[in-house]
């Protein structure tokens, strides 16, 4: 089998994961050399069952993994576990993909120094966008458009709602790093790593080739809670902790690296000091303002946190988040086997 097409989902998109589903069986690719897995990262009936229902309809093509620890690198773990096919192509339960989708994704895999490759996404708005939505381009809703030519990056750039790695590269590489664990998930957000961006860098550092198609483009649905001014505060919060995990895991070999941690973070919290009171001042622009003063302030909180707790430490530090089990298979690596209570 050539792809495994994983879909993480948490079961909160429900009809956007069946019109994902839709899409998918529209590809215009041998239905033998591909399968479709939906790793249920938040176990409930209801989600089997709608996929017991599409199953109906559709010969049976989804597999149903369920993955009860939550966060995406568990459950893109799982699907990669579970995955029958030599390249795995990862994408989210809110998309739309064009029906020459997966042949365009795995035209790059023909050379084998390949190792990861993305498209373009293109946002599909279910309001209309906001005004104020020009200022916060840089950060909004995985976008992704680098031109209509292939191009081989050099850095950080493909999203995982639009990507795929060769499986045995995952492998070799240690996997996914941590990606995002939000409010709500008993302090796991501390956890909080650079996902897809450190893989891209451990794939690259191994020698391998990191390519952008656009031909395998999709639609990126923007839903309206995604276009609120709170959404994108919480989105900048979380995604600083990542930026402070990519940072704090580059020191490990610098001396004195721990005692470097508090000075940084007293720096973060001056700088979210000054955004927060210039955001105050402003008219034009206070929103990009505003959302880096919460960067900052959430980057401050993470590395004083790591300062002081070396389980966090440990977490940031570990190599793979991958492990081999006794069958030979990889399996995930839980992302809080050192959180205790003090970390919450």
């Amino acid at each position: 089998m050539k792809a495994s097409i994983i879909i993480p989902t948490a079961g909160t998109k429900i009809d956007y994961l069946l019109g994902t589903l839709r899409s998918i069986e529209k590809q215009e690719f041998p239905k033998n050399e591909y399968e479709i897995l939906v790793v249920d990262n938040n176990p409930h009936n209801v989600i089997s069952r709608e996929i017991e229902e599409f199953n109906r309809g559709s010969n049976g093509s989804v597999r149903y993994i369920r993955e009860a620890r939550q966060g995406a690198t568990e459950a893109r773990h799982a699907g990669a576990q579970a995955a029958l096919g030599e390249i795995l192509v990862y994408t989210d339960d809110d998309v739309i993909v064009s029906k020459n989708w997966l042949s365009s994704l795995l035209e790059p895999f023909e050379d084998p120094q390949v190792g990861c490759a993305g498209g373009k996404t293109i946002p599909q708005w279910d309001v209309p966008v906001p005004e104020w939505f020009s200022e916060l381009k840089h950060m909004a809703f995985g976008m992704l458009d680098l031109g209509d030519t292939r191009l081989e990056l050099k850095g950080c750039q493909i999203w995982s709602n639009n990507l795929a790695v060769r499986k045995s590269v995952l492998y070799e590489v240690g996997g996914y790093n941590p990606d995002i664990y939000g409010a709500g998930t008993n302090g796991r957000i501390w956890y909080t790593g650079d996902g897809e961006c450190g893989l891209e860098e451990k794939i690259l550092k191994h020698g391998y080739k990191l390519i952008y198609e656009p031909k395998a483009w999709i639609y990126h649905r923007v839903s309206a809670a995604r276009t609120t001014k709170e959404y994108f505060y919480k989105r900048s919060f979380v995604s600083a902790i990542g930026s402070s995990y990519a940072q704090i895991r580059k020191m490990k070999n610098e001396r004195f690296f721990a005692l470097k941690l508090p000075a940084r973070a007293g720096y973060y919290f001056l700088k979210s000091g000054i955004f927060y009171m210039k955001s105050l001042m402003i008219l034009s622009g206070r929103l990009k303002t505003m959302t880096r003063a919460c960067h900052y302030y959430a980057k401050a909180n993470h590395q004083l946190r790591a300062a002081f707790s070396k389980k966090l430490r440990g977490h940031i530090f570990q190599e793979s988040y991958l492990k081999e089990n006794e069958t030979g298979r990889f399996a995930a690596v839980s992302s809080f086997k050192y959180q205790d209570k003090n970390d919450e």
